[in-house]
């Protein structure tokens, strides 16, 4: 992949709250302006999903994306390495906050986090929170959903979806001083776009309207069809997704890429009330 590809990454994000009185869902990137630390260590996008009483959830899914954004980038080692420890070490910090406060005893988050790098995909994760491939028209799960009914039962997947304890996790950030992370390789053609999201979204849609959305010209318009989707069914759970469109060559647009780092989310725009996203916006 030469230097002027390493650009020809779009993405989106953007989060919808539900019946929930509040978002417990966070979202962020990173997008280096500086081609070679983009060529070395990519493009990073983390969604998590917070869990715990009060605000503590939002507060170790924000603390969870906070840590990974920066920690995968001062990680000396490889990729897949530095990808895994970020969210170890993400761990480690929101199972000490929960222990040092009574608030937010039982805190944590389910994170899907991507590295796109020159010629492949890091999928990692820890929880029920997904990542999807969609190509050529074809969506495909990437990610298996750290279930207690299907990872300490034994249950198949078929089965956990009408168990009663379907929800109920084997894995996430926050439940215990150490954590499994799993995570892989794929690799990635042009015109691919990946998706990241939080069980709330993959619950609220089927696979055909995913593939509706996904569909879309852009990251951005495919967002705001799925979030729009998510509030036509009548989602109950916030509902957050990113999306990540790879284009075989810069992408023409008259909405140029900066040339400074991209992290984080953008505030809510005019775009709607509900959502909250990330990426380049027509204002």
């Amino acid at each position: 992949m030469s230097p002027s590809n390493i650009s020809a990454v779009r993405s989106y994000g953007g989060s919808y709250i539900g019946r929930r009185r509040n978002n417990e869902d966070s979202l962020g990137k990173r997008e280096p302006g500086d081609l070679e630390v983009r060529r070395r260590r990519g493009c990073l996008y983390v969604v998590c999903d917070g869990m715990g009483g009060h605000s503590a959830g939002e507060i170790a899914s924000r603390l969870a994306v906070e840590t990974i954004l920066k920690e995968y980038y001062a990680a000396p080692g490889e990729p897949a390495e530095s990808l895994v420890a970020s969210i170890q070490l993400a761990n480690s910090r929101i199972f000490q906050e929960a222990g040092e406060d009574l608030d937010r005893a039982g805190m944590g988050c389910t994170v899907i986090a991507c590295v796109i790098l020159e010629d492949r995909a890091l999928i990692a994760h820890v929880g029920d929170s997904r990542a999807y491939l969609f190509r050529d028209g074809e969506l495909k799960l990437l990610t298996r959903d750290h279930l207690h009914i299907t990872e300490d039962l034994g249950l198949d997947q078929e089965v956990a979806k009408r168990h009663r304890l379907r929800h109920m996790l084997s894995r996430a950030l926050g439940k215990g001083p150490e954590v499994q992370v799993d995570c892989e390789t794929r690799p990635w053609a042009p015109g691919d776009r990946f998706l990241l999201c939080s069980d709330g979204l993959s619950n609220a849609l089927s696979e055909a309207e995913f593939g509706t959305g996904l569909s879309e010209p852009g990251p951005r318009e495919a967002v705001v069809w799925l979030l729009r989707q998510a509030e036509e069914n009548q989602a109950d759970d916030n509902s957050s997704g990113i999306v990540v469109a790879i284009s075989a060559a810069p992408p023409q647009t008259d909405e140029p890429e900066p040339s400074r780092d991209r992290e984080g989310a953008d505030p809510p725009g005019r775009l709607s009330r509900w959502l909250r996203g990330f990426g380049r916006r027509r204002e």
